[in-house]
């Protein structure tokens, strides 16, 4: 029986896997930058319920957000404490007036969703340059 269990949970990791590089490509063909995909490989693999709410959201982003606006995915770490979410980064050279108001009407698309999921996913920006 544990046997069973084992080839379920290789099973599931490989499908996971699947789905995540499957991701992880598309996201890249809509030209979101990921500095880091390992890190964001390994929290969607801690927490593969949001892997769809991930690529709905940057998807829906996508379409606000046009080039040469970057979208950049990343792992935020809290440095105070071990709080650490994915973050769907929007920059701009010029930042527009309403861009808090375009992502917060994105968020609001999902953020119902998040309720149920133990992963977190925000969109923000930090006002940063395009990177």
């Amino acid at each position: 029986m544990s046997r069973k269990t084992a080839n379920t949970k290789t099973i599931e990791n490989i499908d996971t896997n699947s789905l995540i590089e499957e991701l992880l490509e598309h996201l890249k063909s809509d030209q979101i930058v990921i500095p880091n995909p390992e890190e964001v490989s390994d929290y969607l693999r801690q927490y593969p319920d949001i892997i769809d709410l991930v690529e709905f959201a940057c998807d829906e982003t996508r379409d606000r957000f046009t080039p040469p606006t970057q979208l950049s995915l990343e792992l935020y770490r809290d440095p105070e404490s071990d709080d650490e979410y994915l973050t769907l980064y929007v920059r701009q050279e010029k930042y527009e007036e309403d861009i808090m108001d375009v992502i917060e009407d994105v968020w609001s698309t999902y953020e119902h969703e998040l309720t149920t999921k133990l992963g977190d996913f925000l969109i923000t920006t930090d006002f940063d340059f395009p990177r």
